[in-house]
């Protein structure tokens, strides 16, 4: 899981970088399970969407549209 090799990669980084890398494992668990309740665990949250929606398209042209619409409440 994401959350799992951004910790294992926390583990052996310098102090900023492995701040940053917890609160993104914190990130990733939390909205695996739940709706994204800040900015940066909305835009994680549509980064996996389009992830899963190029695997699953075949890497088509698939747009993030109006991102500026569905982030505007975080």
């Amino acid at each position: 899981s994401y959350a799992k090799s951004a910790r294992q990669f926390a583990a052996s980084s310098q102090s900023d970088d492995r701040e940053r890398l917890l609160t993104i494992a914190s990130d990733c668990e939390y909205i695996s399970e739940n709706p994204p309740v800040s900015f940066r665990q909305a835009l994680q949250f549509v980064w996996f969407i389009q992830c899963f929606l190029e695997t699953e398209a075949g890497n088509a042209a698939i747009s993030f549209g109006r991102m500026d619409s569905y982030l505007y409440p975080y």
